[in-house]
């Protein structure tokens, strides 16, 4: 039974929230920002500029013994892609991730949305989408290792 006005913890029935969201952006901050790929058969390199328009994090679901990990996140991967010779012209992106949870990371299916915003001819794209395929695996399995690394420290 139930007390008026108790604490939810109280309540036999009632998970409590634990929020970790600075947390899960710090780590996502931390392994993805340094990420970078060479582009085949160019003298490009892709590299991650800076995480923008976050959204989410991480919970803790409690009740009683029972913790459940949740990851809830949304975020925007700006790139640029750069030579040696100077003279070249940066080629600019970026690679949105929208509602990313544990579900798509359990399967390791997350599907972002990749954007090249930097026009260029067919064959030079083929070679970048092919690059930021890469790239984007890498940033996925970065972040089965962030839900790991939330569910052992936290």
């Amino acid at each position: 039974s139930t007390t008026k006005n108790a604490p939810s913890w109280w309540a036999g029935n009632t998970w409590e929230e634990i929020k970790h969201e600075a947390y899960i952006k710090d780590k996502v901050i931390a392994l993805l920002r340094p990420l970078s790929m060479p582009v085949p058969d160019t003298e490009y390199a892709i590299r991650i500029e800076s995480v923008e328009k976050w959204k989410g994090g991480g919970y803790i679901m409690v009740k009683g013994n029972t913790r459940k990990y949740i990851v809830d996140m949304s975020f925007e991967l700006n790139w640029t892609a750069t030579t040696a010779n100077t003279a070249e012209e940066a080629v600019i992106g970026t690679i949105e991730y929208n509602d990313i949870t544990n579900a798509e990371l359990d399967d390791a299916n997350v599907t972002p949305k990749t954007t090249i915003r930097t026009p260029m001819k067919d064959e030079t794209k083929a070679k970048f989408e092919d690059a930021l395929s890469r790239l984007r695996g890498l940033a996925q399995d970065h972040m089965i290792q962030i839900l790991h690394t939330f569910k052992a420290e936290k």
